[in-house]
């Protein structure tokens, strides 16, 4: 395998598509530190972060000094980010969007990261007002429903229509991974997304999480039509030799990024 394979990142087909520049990150042993990108997990060596970032954005089609990055924290709280966010958090965590893990823009250019190393990132597009949304949703994120309130944020800050969006659901741990306490259940069950609990999964008298599923339902729920979203369904946890994994390396994983970027108009457009 050649050194672009290696570093090639994980594309949706529904985005690709749509010509829009995106794509996730992973673990890769071409790179330092295994390809972390996260200034938090990576702290101890900030310039190889710094170097693994120039070195995707290569890859992806952008640049490093575009990245604009939050301080997450799991919550459902959305940042409309602009030209004077260019960079932020893109060489250091400190400057990063505070409290925050939801980024969207209008903004051409601009690469609208989250980071995760088993939760969940959603990237959405809405072709026709062209705005971009990337949404990091672990079990906290995802029970309060960080994807449908990424979809009410668009419609109300650019007047996107819901059955126009594009959806790719990224690698997270799985189904097959994702023990849960039942607290968890009573927290998902609360937002009444979820009637069937298609999400629920017990078995063998464990319960495990569906967050690809959960998250699929709330962005049907917001009106995103489901030939509209498209899942990555790759477990981190299956495969930590290519995804960092939170629960697989025991709390010391790296982080791998999941950005999107706002096309530039084109003349017809602009």
């Amino acid at each position: 395998m050649t050194e672009t394979d290696v570093l090639a990142p994980l594309r949706s087909e529904l985005l690709s598509r749509a010509g829009v520049v995106h794509g996730v990150t992973h673990r890769t042993s071409s790179m330092p530190l295994g390809g972390d990108v996260s200034y938090v997990s990576g702290a101890s060596d900030t310039s190889a972060v710094a170097a693994n970032r120039d070195r995707w954005s290569e890859r992806l089609g952008t640049t490093g000094e575009r990245w604009v990055c939050a301080q997450q924290v799991h919550g459902v709280s959305y940042s409309v980010t602009g030209e004077a966010d260019a960079g932020r958090g893109a060489r250091s965590f400190e400057d990063a969007i505070p409290d925050t893990d939801i980024l969207m823009s209008q903004t051409p250019g601009l690469a609208l990261t989250v980071f995760c190393a088993d939760c969940t990132p959603v990237l959405l597009w809405d072709p026709v007002r062209r705005a971009a949304t990337a949404v990091h949703a672990g079990w906290r994120g995802t029970v309060k429903n960080a994807a449908g309130a990424a979809v009410s944020g668009m419609r109300h800050e650019f007047g996107s229509e819901p059955s126009d969006l594009v959806a790719f659901i990224g690698p997270s741990i799985g189904p097959c991974c994702y023990e849960v306490g039942g607290e968890v259940f009573d927290f998902w069950r609360a937002g009444g997304l979820d009637p069937e609990d298609e999400a629920v999964n017990q078995r063998d008298g464990r319960s495990h999480f569906d967050l690809w599923t959960a998250n699929r339902l709330a962005l049907l729920n917001a009106g995103v039509p489901s030939e509209n979203i498209e899942v990555a369904g790759q477990c981190t946890m299956c495969h930590p030799d290519r995804w960092f994994s939170h629960r697989a390396s025991k709390g010391s994983a790296g982080r791998f990024a999941a950005l999107i970027v706002v096309p530039p108009a084109t003349p017809r457009q602009a």
